[in-house]
């Protein structure tokens, strides 16, 4: 199910967009025998500043909720505890939230085959296969490009989106052109911390959701007879194909 509600709706998402997703072949084994995506809790993925509100909590805006706490409550200790509360609420929040990644951009990346899948595979969609693929999960989705930004001079959108801090990431990162799917698992209050997995793995349908597979020449003989292997046993062998980065130039 892919969530309308305001809170969690993120922006307009062009459905025919073209995304993919660099793999090992043993993250593509997972993922065709249990036919799921991964989602990963997002303290766990390697982006330190998700949730953060660095980019639009400026030290201006620290000065002006303290002085209006301190105005309504002429209690500085109650403002350091509500200021550390809310921190500590972002911070558990990030224990919920589970995140899946593409890459966005119009056709395939030297630099993300070498980053993710030097001697894997890559997996083309497209925004409404994946939606299709997940239609019939009683689970909620949100969709989200990721915006990037200068955390030392922008402020991120403040529209009160609950998600709104996991879709930006720093300006350097902006290589990675990144779409994130998310899911947000319950909890309750007081809030206490996921001593769940580390990850889930999402159902989904596997013939919807997969345009291509593509491969490159980084892999190796026995690499690509597992690859084969794989494909046919999944009755996916027509939708292999070899990456466009191999094309022998003519000169």
């Amino acid at each position: 199910m892919i969530d309308q509600h305001q809170i969690y709706r993120i922006e307009a998402i062009d459905s025919d967009k073209v995304i993919w997703r660099y793999l090992d072949l043993w993250k593509l084994e997972k993922m065709l025998s249990d036919r799921s995506l991964y989602f990963a809790r997002s303290d766990k993925v390697n982006d330190r500043k998700d949730n953060s509100l660095e980019g639009s909590y400026t030290l201006e805006d620290i000065k002006n909720d303290c002085n209006i706490l301190r105005k309504l409550l002429n209690n500085d200790s109650k403002v350091v505890n509500i200021l550390n509360s809310n921190r500590s609420f972002r911070m558990i929040v990030r224990e919920y939230v589970y995140i899946n990644c593409w890459y966005s951009g119009n056709c395939e990346s030297r630099a993300m085959w070498n980053l993710y899948a030097p001697q894997g595979v890559l997996i083309k969609s497209k925004i409404k296969n994946l939606t299709k693929s997940i239609e019939d999960n009683k689970k909620t989705f949100c969709f989200a490009f990721v915006k990037y930004i200068d955390y030392e001079k922008d402020k991120m959108k403040r529209g009160g989106n609950f998600l709104e801090p996991y879709c930006y990431k720093p300006l350097e990162d902006e290589s990675e052109k990144e779409f994130r799917v998310f899911i947000l698992k319950e909890f309750d209050y007081p809030f206490k911390k996921n001593l769940g997995s580390e990850g889930d793995n999402i159902k989904v349908n596997i013939e919807k959701l997969i345009e291509k597979i593509v491969y490159n020449s980084d892999l190796n003989e026995r690499q690509y007879k597992k690859l084969e292997k794989l494909v046919k046993e999944y009755n996916l062998t027509k939708k292999l194909s070899r990456s466009s980065l191999d094309k022998v130039p003519l000169f």
